[in-house]
């Protein structure tokens, strides 16, 4: 259809206010159609790649099954992903798991005279 209005028109600034595109866009599929003949868009090109891949995605699930209290860092350091703890917290989530911050507590709550109050 772009290219259609173009060849009619002739008029780049015409056919990108009538698709709301810029005018270089237009200039870019035009040529790209009489390169290859292809009206065809690269949808998959668009955006930022993923840097944790489905084969990521799985070793991470069989890592959280074999050991439920494992950590978000301990994951990254055991697959050695090149990506950020936060990066690997959301795929976490994303695939349906929750996560537990593990909590730190004093040494002295471990002791036996503070375990118990005495009367």
């Amino acid at each position: 259809m772009l290219i259609r209005t173009y060849e009619k028109t002739h008029d780049a600034n015409l056919t990108a206010e009538i698709f709301g595109i810029n005018r270089s866009t237009v200039y870019a599929r035009v040529k790209e159609y009489r390169e290859t003949g292809s009206t065809e868009l690269h949808t998959s090109q668009r955006g930022r790649k993923r840097k944790i891949t489905t084969e990521d995605d799985e070793r991470i699930k069989k890592l959280i099954n074999d050991n439920n209290d494992i950590t978000i860092a301990e994951i990254n350091e055991t697959l050695k992903l090149n990506v950020s703890d936060e990066a690997i917290r959301q795929h976490v989530v994303n695939l349906g798991f929750r996560y537990k911050k593990k909590s730190v507590h004093a040494a002295e709550r471990d002791r036996a005279r503070c375990s118990s109050k005495e009367k």
